[in-house]
């Protein structure tokens, strides 16, 4: 573990060693001690990224889990950095060249870099936009893009529109005609909402013919580059990591799960809880119930238990592409469909296992899995509403699944959880590195190693 500190003191001097440009885009304030938000904005040129990526690598005892690299924006999620309340993991936004809309450009880096001024706080370790760049860059980022105004920094923007109308208005002429920039800066400064809003369209249309007529060939594509990114993240597993955890009731699943998210927060943007499958009814995420007696009910007939395990496939399938997750997300699976081979009964499968473990063979891989397990008599202690026999049943036939399996990993939580959480925390964060070298390769950038 490192402290935030240290982690920027070394990345920095990198950087300014190998000639890399940066510059701090927002919440920069405590900054090198302490971040003031969740994560940390930073300009720099694209050319440059995969050197970056290459110099934390370099730190030692941090990891890198999660890179989403889309055209507009470059996220890095590293664990091991000490900050804030307790956090261990920081995510890095890296600004590649140019602030876009839809792949269109608006602002370019040079024009930043060349009128930045130090982070008084950072005793010039690091820079920051003047004054009148970070409030064109804090509005148009969620005006532009997400259609809203950011009320944590419009106060600051409407003081710096209005105290420095000239140079405000040279920046926004850079991509708006002069007519439309004046309009925008006095509803800005006036903070007319139904101005703001109202111009938005005129602004994007610009925006649009102003690029076409520049570079049609080049703004075609950087658009097209912009939607596939899009795509890629929001209706493939690039963006997700998926940890399953399978046990015996009574082996520690929800204590284990419940430390393990607390110890891997900042890790991804989200982490996500999924009972056994996906829940089309839910947007959020969802735990199992707590079920006392999970072998009380009977079976259901042939027809019924295939059909509903015909329904599961399609869930995971659904979910597999229709996730709406939109940035890196670590999705905790509590039970996956692989406990019907171990115990039938609790979901009233009445069909024969040679049917169910077909089936098994379509449903989309779970990622790393997590058999939890202890001594049967420690197991039966803690949760007796299983008979023994039963319990030690089901806790060989999880052991010799996961034998079979590949990705699966066998933890002893007879053990401290103390202890069982720090080695599951082990191997879900080699496990989420692995995922990272396959989202690289997925990506079709070059690794740097």
């Amino acid at each position: 573990m490192i402290s935030l500190v240290n982690f920027l003191e070394f990345f920095i001097d990198r950087m300014d060693r190998d000639g890399i440009d940066h510059c701090v885009l927002r919440n920069y304030e405590g900054l090198p001690n302490r971040s003031s938000g969740n994560d940390i904005d930073m300009l720099i040129r694209e050319s440059d990224f995969e050197a970056i990526v290459k110099i934390i690598k370099d730190i030692d005892s941090v990891i890198i889990t999660t890179i989403v690299r889309r055209f507009y924006v470059k996220s890095i999620f590293i664990y091991g950095v000490s900050w804030g309340d307790a956090r261990t993991a920081i995510k890095f936004d890296f600004v590649p060249s140019n602030f876009y809309w839809k792949g269109l450009p608006y602002l370019g880096c040079d024009e930043v870099f060349n009128k930045m001024i130090e982070v008084p706080s950072s005793g010039g370790m690091l820079m920051r936009p003047s004054p009148c760049h970070e409030a064109v860059i804090s509005f148009f980022s969620s005006y532009l893009i997400g259609k809203w105004i950011n009320e944590k920094y419009q106060k600051n923007v409407q003081a710096v529109f209005a105290n420095n109308r000239a140079e405000v208005l040279q920046i926004l002429q850079g991509f708006l005609s002069r007519k439309l920039s004046n309009s925008l800066l006095n509803a800005v400064i006036d903070d007319d909402r139904d101005a703001i809003f109202t111009l938005l369209s005129s602004i994007k249309f610009q925006l649009i013919i102003g690029e076409l007529w520049k570079n049609p060939i080049k703004a075609f594509c950087s658009a097209v580059r912009h939607h596939v990114d899009e795509i890629k993240v929001q209706f493939t597993q690039y963006p997700i990591t998926n940890v399953c955890f399978l046990g015996v009731d009574g082996s520690g699943k929800s204590s284990v799960i419940s430390a393990i998210s607390r110890e891997l927060e900042g890790v991804a943007k989200e982490i996500f809880f999924i009972h056994l499958k996906p829940d089309l009814k839910r947007s959020r995420s969802s735990v199992g119930l707590v079920i006392d007696d999970p072998h009380s009910m009977p079976p259901r007939n042939k027809v019924i238990s295939i059909a509903k395990l015909g329904w599961w496939l399609i869930l995971y399938w659904y979910d597999n592409y229709f996730h709406k997750h939109r940035n890196a997300t670590l999705r905790i699976w509590d039970r996956y469909y692989y406990d019907i081979y171990v115990d039938p009964k609790r979901y009233r499968y009445g069909a024969g296992m040679r049917i169910a473990k077909f089936l098994g063979r379509f449903v989309p891989d779970p990622g790393l899995i997590v058999v939890l397990d202890a001594p049967c008599e420690v197991i039966h202690a803690r949760k007796s509403e299983v008979k023994l026999a039963e319990t030690k049943r089901q806790q060989e036939a999880y052991l010799t699944f996961a034998k079979e399996r590949r990705n699966c990993v066998v933890i002893d939580t007879a053990q401290s959880l103390d202890r069982t959480v720090n080695e599951v925390l082990a191997e879900v964060l080699s496990y989420m590195q692995v995922r990272e070298k396959q989202r690289n390769k997925f990506n079709g950038s070059k690794r740097a190693d």
